[in-house]
């Protein structure tokens, strides 16, 4: 599942490219490659053989599915007219998504039954609604607005640098020295595609 998340970049390049005509250049290749190399690594824990392991389910496909939806959300979020501000913009898009998931929770609802929800439980929805939804949906928007979907998007390669140092302060967990490493392959990858900033747009 982690890896068909980390697609998502792998989109927006492809979609910049066959869409709307950005070349890609040599240095955002070859940052792609460093930066994927550095977190399949991760995600494996150095053991590449786990990959002949892999086995797909129909939850994959959707979240690969969901990796694509995500990569045209930041090209459309890219192309957004000037005079449409991000916080109108997201607050359409969180009304259509809960009707959406309304349905959905019918249904629950009616298949499961009613459910308490305590207070750690009412904590985490917060946090959901909150943080991960609203604070980092806008300022997802407002980093394309200023650096485009394709630096942004290996930005996001960034995720599992922060979970690691997040277990490291919250779980007490131990990093170890080829995760260091496969750390800083991924900030160089990112740094290596980021230059030149602009690729020519193809005739």
């Amino acid at each position: 599942m982690s890896l068909l998340a980390i697609t998502f970049p792998i989109f927006v390049i492809l979609i910049n490219r066959f869409v709307y005509g950005q070349a890609i250049v040599a240095t955002k290749l070859f940052g792609l490659v460093l930066v994927l190399f550095g977190v399949i690594t991760l995600l494996c824990d150095a053991d590449w053989s786990l990959l002949t392991q892999l086995e797909f389910a129909t939850g994959d496909l959707l979240m690969l599915v969901a990796a694509f939806s995500f990569a045209v959300y930041s090209m459309m979020l890219a192309k957004r007219p000037s005079e449409v501000s991000g916080a109108p913009l997201q607050l359409g898009c969180f009304i259509i998504g809960w009707f959406m998931l309304l349905p959905f929770y019918g249904v629950e609802r009616a298949l499961v039954g009613d459910y308490q929800i305590d207070s750690q439980a009412w904590l985490s929805i917060l946090y959901i609604g909150i943080a991960a939804s609203l604070i980092s949906y806008l300022l997802w928007g407002y980093a394309i607005s200023k650096i485009g979907a394709e630096q942004a998007g290996f930005i996001y390669y960034l995720l599992p640098l922060f979970s690691a140092a997040l277990s490291v302060v919250l779980l007490g967990e131990t990093i170890h020295g080829w995760e260091v490493g496969c750390g800083l392959i991924i900030i160089v990858g990112i740094l290596v595609s980021q230059w030149p900033k602009h690729a020519k747009k193809k005739d």
